[in-house]
């Protein structure tokens, strides 16, 4: 069965000034999971994760952080917040450049082959162009909630508060609309294509709902199967490297465990207050989490192993809901999509 332990916890402590709260908003790891960096305030604290030990904290921003991004290649972050302005750091936390919108900055996204930097306000976003050094802006007609870029880096989704799932090109041009019944909270397209060259985004609404799509070119879509009922208003979508696997935080106070087809796993660990971000570190099975009340927790997952053998018939879960029957002699092998949680196997004759 999936088990999963505690590893790290913390508490960071409200800020001396009376105008800002140590609420955790973003949490980010750079490419490597070497660095995580924590927005808190005006402040982003950098951490090595070895230890969890604090090595910076950057004030570049005169007001709260809301939301954080690494490039892919590693050599740099962003951050926005409500002072609407967006600061570009290098990944030792030296401040490298800033732009500004006209409203306060609600979501980053890095796009994961040009470095593009789209960011997010409550009335545009606007698409960072590192070669040219300019930002070109773009008018919405909703306040932006979340971003995210298709891991070919050819589809921007832009999750809004009417409902809207807005999708766009590299260039930011219209590719086409979903529309949700709820404000989009929390996005993000699965990091690796799974058998098939359409791209799969998860969504999140505030009708407590889970959603998930496929999306061929932008101007297609589809909704895979239905949609999946929360116990609270979710706040943030966090795959796994591989795309096997994601994580679901938000306002039940809890960070639940989901396959790449939507099947719920289990819990993973909770907090006393909502959770706004849960970051998968990468390559690990570590889940780092912020909430509403400044703490930071860190839950490893350890996946056990689930067989079966029988003579020269031997079955193993893979994907924890899958199960591989090989035969021992021949190689061939049969997989079986259960299409829901594995917990036991038992081979025998019939």
């Amino acid at each position: 069965r999936m088990r999963t332990q505690l590893v790290w916890e913390d508490e960071i402590p409200p800020p001396d000034d009376p105008n800002l709260t140590n609420v955790i908003w973003a949490i980010c790891f750079s490419p490597d999971g070497a660095i995580a960096i924590i927005a808190v305030g005006d402040r982003i604290v950098m951490y090595e994760t070895q230890n969890y030990s604090v090595t910076k904290i950057m004030k570049g921003h005169s007001m709260t952080v809301y939301c954080l991004a690494f490039s892919k290649d590693g050599k740099r972050f962003a951050s926005g917040g409500a002072d609407k302005r967006v600061i570009i750091w290098s990944s030792q936390g030296d401040g490298l450049r800033k732009y500004n919108h006209n409203s306060s900055i609600q979501c980053l996204s890095y796009n994961p082959v040009l470095q593009t930097l789209a960011s997010g306000t409550g009335e545009d976003f606007g698409l960072w162009f590192p070669e040219q050094s300019n930002v070109v802006k773009h008018k919405i007609g909703s306040k932006c909630l979340a971003c995210d870029w298709s891991p070919d880096g050819q589809i921007l989704a832009i999750g809004l508060f009417d409902g809207t799932i807005l999708l766009r090109d590299k260039e930011g041009n219209s590719l086409g609309e979903i529309h949700r019944k709820a404000s989009v909270w929390c996005l993000q397209f699965n990091p690796v294509k799974q058998e098939s060259t359409d791209n799969v985004l998860v969504v999140g609404s505030w009708d407590q709902t889970l959603s998930l799509w496929k999306i061929s070119g932008g101007s297609s879509f589809s909704n895979i199967g239905s949609d999946k009922v929360l116990k609270g208003d979710p706040c943030d979508i966090s795959f796994f490297n591989t795309g096997e696997y994601f994580t679901v935080a938000g306002s039940d106070k809890q960070i639940t465990l989901w396959t790449k087809d939507g099947v719920l796993l289990g819990k993973v660990g909770e907090h006393k207050d909502w959770i706004w971000n849960a970051s998968v570190k990468p390559k690990s099975q570590v889940i780092l989490s912020g909430s509403n009340d400044g703490t930071l927790k860190a839950h490893q997952i350890i996946f056990s192993i689930v067989h079966g053998l029988y003579q020269d018939r031997y079955a193993h879960r893979e994907l924890m809901t899958d199960v591989l029957i090989q035969h021992l002699v021949t190689e061939t092998r049969v997989r079986i999509r259960c299409r829901d949680y594995v917990k036991k196997i038992a081979i025998y004759k019939d």
